[in-house]
């Protein structure tokens, strides 16, 4: 099943791969159900945040949610692979923004000249 429970949602906090981090509080919960909580500890879980009841056609749409099991889409699979081969390598460029944008426009105009 999973750890349904309610909490405090605190803030959040920008990540520089371009993911969030999220501050929740969640009530105190019984040895079972935290044993399930930390079980998902480096997991990539579903979450669904309401200050309202949870209406059953709510759920429908979460249970059909393919997780990427990986965590990361592929862009920002790539954007990190990038990065590392940036670090990895002599460019011209000092900022890795500048680098990307760079190598995203290279990436682009090789597709756009197989166009007809």
């Amino acid at each position: 099943m999973g750890v349904i429970t309610h909490g405090t949602f605190y803030g959040h906090r920008s990540l520089r791969d371009g993911t969030i981090r999220v501050t929740i509080d969640l009530r105190e919960m019984d040895a079972g159900r935290m044993t399930q909580l930390l079980s998902y500890v480096n997991q990539t879980i579903k979450v669904y945040l309401t200050t309202s009841n949870i209406k059953s056609e709510a759920v429908t749409p979460i249970d059909d949610m393919e997780i990427d099991q990986e965590g990361k889409s592929p862009s920002q699979r790539l954007r990190n692979v990038l990065y590392r081969y940036w670090e990895q390598t002599e460019n011209d460029y000092s900022d890795f923004n500048m680098y990307y944008h760079w190598i995203l426009d290279q990436i682009i105009q090789k597709y756009k000249d197989k166009l007809e």
